[in-house]
């Protein structure tokens, strides 16, 4: 994951299966694809803790969702198994009861519209496992359940960093779900040792919160977050011209960003080309110089981004 970044993930069309591309590789689509009533990813894990690999789990299983939600509109039910994938070396055993508990909740946090829950028929019919890790799956359902009316009507999902970031940076992960004046927050560091504590902080627009983690804790919790006024738009009115050009490139924007707003052209492969900060409603930026080709320019800034190709 971390070999390519989120952009070049979202962006790159050769990142993609081609049994979903169309037939002139130039998107998404053609027969397959248009017959899948729901996309599928496969979030098996590999790894046992304490091996270090093990660690990103959480990471790995959100970044199944998040990149195909990404490409596609269609729902994403990612399969799960609660016990290491066979081709591991902890195959068959079943993964840590926190690992299990966290697989139920936290893909619904990235979108996900439900899970497939996946085990081995022949290993169910030569086996007499204790299958404890499946209590603890049912007791992180069961947890989310409570909330259930969190995630009906008019929802928000609050996705501060990506996935493949978190797995990058091996950072906490915390993802919410806003529905009126309350947010619902899901956290845990899978990076922790045994009782280290974590001091996080979860946000939305003008309120925020310090969490603490005890371990590797799968922490659930709401709060009315009372009356959340919304950050005003920073990158209004935004163009970007001549396109197709083939010597120079012009930013425009509404008004002058307030915060400290950066340009960044990424080639397919997701390699930044130029970076610059934004001192004027007027940038330009040369690229006769470049190669012919596709690229994407992002702006962003710690309101948000806007991306043009």
């Amino acid at each position: 994951m971390p070999t390519f970044t989120w952009a070049d993930w979202t962006t790159n069309l050769s990142r993609t299966n081609y049994l979903v591309q169309d037939s002139l590789g130039h998107g998404i689509g053609g027969p397959y694809y248009d017959q899948l009533d729901a996309l599928s990813p496969s979030a098996y894990y590999y790894y046992d803790y304490p091996n270090p690999l093990a660690k990103d789990y959480l990471a790995y299983l959100l970044f199944q969702v998040e990149v195909n939600r990404a490409w596609s509109t269609k729902p994403v039910v990612p399969w799960v198994w609660l016990r290491y994938h066979d081709s591991s070396s902890s195959f068959p055993n079943f993964i840590q009861p926190f690992m299990a508990e966290a697989t139920a909740i936290f893909p619904f946090f990235s979108g996900a519209a439900g899970l497939w829950l996946w085990e081995n028929p022949t290993l169910v019919q030569s086996r007499t496992d204790t299958y404890a890790a499946y209590e603890h799956f049912t007791h992180g359902l069961y947890r989310l359940s409570r909330f259930a009316d969190m995630f009906q009507g008019t929802y928000e999902l609050v996705i501060e960093t990506p996935a493949r970031d978190l797995m990058d940076k091996q950072l906490p992960v915390w993802r919410g779900v806003v529905n009126g004046n309350k947010i619902l927050i899901a956290a845990q560091n899978p990076y922790a040792a045994d009782g280290v504590k974590t001091s996080l902080t979860v946000r939305y627009k003008t309120w925020q919160q310090t969490i603490e983690l005890t371990g590797t804790e799968v922490y659930l919790c709401q709060f009315d977050m009372g009356t959340v006024t919304a950050t005003e738009p920073d990158l209004v009115d935004v163009g970007v011209f001549p396109n197709p050009t083939q010597t120079t490139l012009s930013i425009t924007f509404g008004r002058l960003p307030v915060r400290p707003t950066d340009l960044i052209l990424l080639n397919t492969n997701g390699q930044s080309i130029v970076r610059r900060a934004v001192n004027s409603v007027k940038e330009i930026i040369n690229v006769e110089n470049l190669p012919a080709g596709l690229y994407i320019l992002r702006i962003q800034n710690e309101t948000g981004s806007q991306t043009k190709k």
